[in-house]
């Protein structure tokens, strides 16, 4: 470790909020920094995280907040790192470090990818990635969607959970963009598959997902009278009044019935 960021790296250690806080303007008064100092900081600046899930704080989400932009500041040359601290990390500090991933773009993604069958018998690996993708925005992730649908293919529920959760993000988030019928049928059909998983979380997922299509129109018409069909035996309002068993998937279904028409399709069972 260099001389001129001792200094720094000893404020980060120090857990005081008060030093911690002007650490971000220190580091780029200095700048220009090499690869190795780059990774020694974020090595110190990504310890800051498991500090910042211990606080409600504002404080300290502004400062974690401005410690994902600093990660992010650094560039391609900390996008091997990120990756690797996010494969390892709890669930919430691998979302601020891949919040910090997603601000560098591309080059981050494309390296994920990349590095993705690394961990392919890495359950908790995954999941955390899969986590990262949510961050992004389509199109730019559209070719990371056949890697989360195999990931789903496991028997880890809650890997089948996140990638659920990420795909319905990733539409939600799809305002003004142009998403193909081909891969708007594909997701379908995917989501679909898991309303009848024993797990309900795995099925709140699915209902969101499919629900953010229908928010944003990426249903055909018989899909999305079908789904309709789905929400109204999922929260009992239908001539069998066999609701779900669980109320965090009937209140998703709750949530969503407003994006569909208001005349009654035919009921069907979803199970």
């Amino acid at each position: 470790m260099t001389t001129r960021i001792q200094d720094i790296v000893r404020k980060l250690e120090s857990n005081n909020v008060e030093i911690l806080r002007d650490v971000p303007d220190q580091i780029r008064q200095i700048g220009n920094f090499s690869h190795d100092e780059m990774i020694d900081l974020s090595e110190a600046l990504a310890s800051l995280f498991y500090l910042f899930q211990n606080s409600s704080s504002v404080t300290m989400l502004k400062l974690a907040i401005r410690t994902e932009k600093q990660l992010a500041g650094f560039g391609e040359d900390v996008v091997p790192f990120l990756v690797d601290k996010i494969t390892e990390a709890d669930g919430e500090s691998a979302g601020y470090l891949g919040k910090a991933l997603a601000k560098i773009g591309k080059p981050g993604l494309d390296y994920m990818l990349q590095e993705w069958d690394h961990y392919r018998d890495d359950d908790h690996a995954h999941i955390n990635l899969i986590q990262t993708l949510s961050y992004y925005k389509l199109p730019e992730v559209n070719g990371a969607i056949p890697f989360i649908i195999d990931a789903s293919r496991h028997d880890n529920h809650h890997l089948r959970a996140m990638a659920l959760y990420t795909i319905g993000r990733l539409i939600e988030r799809s305002k003004g963009v142009e998403i193909g019928s081909q891969l708007a049928g594909t997701i379908f059909d995917w989501s679909l598959g898991f309303l009848s998983a024993r797990q309900p979380l795995v099925r709140k997922n699915a209902v969101r997902t499919l629900g953010q299509m229908a928010r944003r129109d990426l249903l055909s018409t018989p899909d999305k009278k079908k789904v309709h069909s789905i929400f109204l035996a999922i929260t009992g309002k239908d001539d069998h009044h066999n609701w779900d068993s669980a109320f965090i998937v009937r209140q998703e279904a709750e949530h969503f019935l407003k994006y569909f028409s208001c005349s009654p399709p035919v009921a069907q069972a979803y199970n």
